[in-house]
């Protein structure tokens, strides 16, 4: 190699420790080129995880160390240790032995991937009426795992079966299901909200609720027909039905800790001030932190043992976008990426006339190479581009991660990547979200428009 490697410690990248030999580079291209694994490649793997170094690529021609591309030793789950890319890092120039080149859709193709699987691989999978119990006693057993007395709602991404995390909820699996169903978990150029609560509505008659009152019956979507939902539960709880309950799926702006595991809904407008305090125990869909609403709720109601009158019981909650689009986002920083592509998405509709599809999947997909779930998926009319929103960079295991998962995305469509983590000044992340936006475009609509 023309160019040197240098080791320097991960908490004082700018200072140079030593240069790799050029047997030692000779192991790491070996390794990262053809996978060949020998004892003086694990000597060296070895001694720059212990020492906590990271190799610094000289391909660029970058005169100060923070601008080189960087190389990191991390460990398997098995505990095989490997070396990669930290992707945080600028990247290698083409020649570099360690450039790392996304994998492009045209390439899943001649692989052999049949396009249709890596298609309907991409498409959400909510639950079905046949796969989600019945009846739902959704009052009764509406969450897996939760204690009361939290000083925060439980938040929960959805997980395999292979055991690494709590499934939602039931009824956060009712409630994907109507969102689903509704046109939720898709921004489209069609999309209307009051149309897709009549959507909601429509799918909720395949479920069964209790006994054989199916749930579209005892289902309310504004405070205003509350008192019509708990009449009808009080009745059916008065008839001898013990599993008796109803379901409110409402737009919420606010959730209130009140402290001993207590929260406070509110949903306020011009129009109307809406609050109810849950008796049973509320839950979020977050992987990190959400500051602030709105979400879309699915909040049950039932008659508590001993009493005769309905009172709100549990709550699923989803975080979204606003109060006219319901695409889910999980953290702030998912929100304002999110933001920025409907801005993109409106800008291309009304400037431009092109169309395209943003969807937030909520359970795991299957990929060609494991499961994964990405945080956006963008459709064009024949292409397609996966969006990771990085929120954790600088953190050793959060990147360990997603050098698991975004080769797993890749094996589906080429993968956007936006670094929000960190102090970003206001000018900074519009620029970040300007290049996210601007690589959108050329993925779907292969470099176009100009």
């Amino acid at each position: 190699m023309r160019y040197a490697l240098t080791v320097v410690q991960k908490n004082a990248p700018t200072t140079p420790v030593r240069d790799l030999s050029s047997a030692e580079i000779g192991t790491l291209v070996d390794y990262f080129q053809g996978g060949v694994r020998t004892p003086k490649l694990l000597a060296v793997l070895q001694e720059l995880h212990e020492r906590k170094q990271w190799v610094l690529c000289g391909c660029s021609g970058a005169e100060q160390l923070v601008e080189r591309p960087a190389l990191v030793v991390a460990r398997t789950g098995e505990g095989k240790l490997y070396i990669r890319n930290i992707p945080s890092r600028p990247t290698h120039s083409l020649e570099c032995p360690f450039a790392y080149t996304p994998t492009t859709s045209t390439e899943i193709v001649d692989r052999g991937l049949n396009a249709d699987i890596a298609r309907r691989a991409l498409a959400d999978q909510p639950p079905t009426p046949a796969t989600l119990r019945s009846p739902l006693d959704l009052h009764l057993a509406p969450a897996l795992g939760a204690t009361s007395g939290t000083s925060a709602p439980t938040k929960h991404r959805d997980r395999t079966p292979s055991g690494r995390g709590k499934r939602y909820p039931e009824l956060g699996k009712v409630l994907f299901y109507l969102m689903e169903q509704a046109g939720m978990l898709t921004q489209t150029a069609e999309f209307e909200l009051l149309k897709s609560f009549h959507f909601m509505a429509k799918a909720a008659q395949a479920i069964l609720a209790f006994g054989a009152v199916p749930l579209s019956d005892v289902l309310s979507f504004s405070p205003k027909t509350l008192d019509s939902l708990t009449r009808r539960v009080k009745m059916h709880s008065a008839s001898g039905e013990k599993n008796a309950f109803g379901m409110a799926v409402m737009i919420i702006h606010e959730i209130e800790s009140l402290g001993a595991g207590k929260y406070e809904l509110r949903r306020t407008s011009s129009e109307e001030s809406w609050s109810c305090c849950p008796k049973g125990e509320v839950k979020i869909m977050a992987k990190r932190s959400i500051s602030k609403g709105p979400f879309i709720a699915a909040i049950t109601y039932a008659v508590p043992l001993g009493e005769t009158e309905p009172v709100p019981f549990h709550v699923f909650a989803v975080p979204i976008l606003n109060r006219n689009r319901t695409l889910p986002v999980e953290s702030d920083l998912e929100r304002r990426a999110a933001i920025s592509l409907l801005r993109l998405f409106d800008w291309a509709l009304e400037k431009k006339g092109l169309k395209f599809t943003i969807t937030k999947p909520v359970f795991d997909v299957q990929a060609p190479m494991g499961d994964c779930r990405p945080d956006f998926v963008v459709k064009g009319l024949s292409r397609t581009a996966i969006v990771e929103v990085m929120g954790m960079m600088g953190s050793e295991e959060y990147e360990e991660q997603k050098s698991r998962t975004i080769p797993v995305m890749e094996s589906l469509a080429p993968v956007v990547q936006v670094d929000l983590s960190g102090s970003l000044s206001k000018s900074e992340l519009d620029n970040r979200l300007r290049d996210m936006n601007k690589a959108i475009l050329n993925v779907i609509f292969n470099n176009e428009p100009r």
